[in-house]
C-alpha cells in the first residue's frame, strides 16, 4: 500500500456519503425569473455572451459603436500625434510665432473613446476651402457623426461654417 492508494481509497469511500442529487441544481435556479440578463447599451463581452447562451439565447440585436470623426481647422495649429496626413507635417517641436498647439482634436478624440464610440482622427485642415472641403468629405463618408473643432470665429479665413452649410447643407 502506498500513501497514494490510501488517499484514493478516502476520495472513494467518501462517495456513499453523497445524498441523491445533492449537488444537482435545478435548471433555472441561477436566475430568478424575468431577470434582465444584459441592460441596453451594455459591452457584450466574453461573460453577457455565457450568460445569453446558458440562459438559450441564441440570437441578439445589437448596434455597433458609433464612427466618430473629429477634425480640427485652422492655419494656427500645430497638429501633433495625426494619424492620418495633412497639408501641415506633424512635429514635436516648438512653435512658430502666432501658432497653438491643436489641443481639442487629441482630447475629444479621447473623450469618444472614453463614451464608447469609435474615434476617427480626421487630423487638421488649414483654412483654405478646398482643404476643407476634403477633409469634411472624407468625415461625412467615413463616420457617423463629424465633430469639427475651429474654423467659426468669423474672421476672414473661418470658412468652416460657409463649407458646411453652402455645401454639404448643414445647420450650425
Amino acid at each position: 500500500r502506498s500513501a497514494d492508494h490510501d488517499v484514493s481509497m478516502q476520495i472513494i469511500g467518501n462517495i456513499n456519503k453523497i445524498k441523491k442529487n445533492q449537488w444537482i441544481r435545478r435548471a433555472g435556479c441561477d436566475l430568478p425569473i424575468n431577470s434582465v440578463l444584459v441592460e441596453a447599451g451594455e459591452v457584450i463581452g466574453p461573460a453577457q455572451i455565457g450568460l445569453l447562451v446558458q440562459s438559450g439565447i441564441r440570437e441578439l440585436h445589437v448596434r455597433s459603436a458609433p464612427k466618430v470623426g473629429v477634425l480640427s481647422t485652422g492655419n494656427e495649429l500645430r497638429c501633433i500625434s495625426s494619424s492620418s496626413s495633412s497639408s501641415r507635417a506633424s512635429s514635436t517641436t516648438g512653435l512658430e510665432y502666432g501658432q497653438i498647439y491643436d489641443v481639442n482634436r487629441p482630447a475629444l478624440l479621447a473623450l469618444m473613446r472614453q463614451f464608447g464610440a469609435e474615434a476617427i482622427d480626421l487630423g487638421c485642415a488649414v483654412d483654405q476651402r478646398d482643404s476643407l472641403v476634403v477633409k469634411v468629405r472624407q468625415g461625412l463618408k467615413d463616420c457617423d457623426v463629424l465633430i469639427t473643432s475651429g474654423g467659426v470665429s468669423m474672421g476672414e479665413l473661418d470658412l468652416l461654417e460657409d463649407v458646411l452649410v453652402g455645401l454639404f447643407g448643414a445647420t450650425v
